[in-house]
């Protein structure tokens, strides 16, 4: 069991960096967009399609569920929810 446990921590964790990695690229789009940091602009070019890969089957998951297409804000704060609850589930589990 001590062998399974410390692959699944491994697991976790390299998980984790996975979301705060995810978490980092909605940040930086958000910021570029809100205050036009010139320097951020490569950044948030490079982000936008890695975005927008991840952004698309959620956002087409919640027109299927009400009918109406969300907005671009409300799936990133959606998909940050999400993140965070999964990490505290995870979290609990171990």
């Amino acid at each position: 069991m001590g062998l399974l446990h410390h692959l699944l921590l491994s697991f976790f964790h390299l998980m984790f960096v996975a979301m705060d990695v995810l978490v980092v690229m909605i940040l930086v789009k958000v910021v570029y967009q809100r205050w036009k940091v010139p320097w951020l602009r490569p950044f948030a070019n490079m982000v936008n399609p890695a975005l927008t890969y991840i952004i698309t089957p959620i956002s087409r998951w919640i027109t299927r569920i009400t009918g109406k297409p969300p907005t671009e804000k409300a799936t990133l704060l959606l998909l940050i929810f999400s993140l965070w609850i999964s990490r505290l589930i995870i979290c609990g589990l171990f």
